[in-house]
C-alpha cells in the first residue's frame, strides 16, 4: 500500500494541501483525515474487480449542520 496521498483529479499536491488546511481551519484538525492508511476503511467495498480503483483522498467529519 502506498503512503502517498491519492490526489483528487485536477489538483496538484500543493493545491490539495491548501484545501486540507482550509478544511482543518473550518472543521478542526481531528475532523480531517488524509492519511492513506487511515482511509482504507472508506474504500468502496462494492467496486469490482479492485476495491482500490476508487480510493478516497480525504474523509471529513463535520460535527454541526453549519459545518456541512
Amino acid at each position: 500500500m502506498s503512503d502517498q496521498p491519492n490526489l483528487p483529479p485536477g489538483l496538484s499536491a500543493g493545491q490539495f494541501a491548501a484545501v486540507l488546511k482550509r478544511f482543518e481551519a473550518e472543521l478542526g484538525a481531528g475532523a480531517v483525515v488524509s492519511d492513506p492508511a487511515a482511509l482504507t476503511e472508506f474504500y468502496d467495498p462494492y467496486n469490482l474487480p479492485s476495491r482500490t480503483d476508487f480510493k478516497p483522498s480525504a474523509a471529513l467529519f463535520p460535527t454541526t449542520v453549519e459545518q456541512i
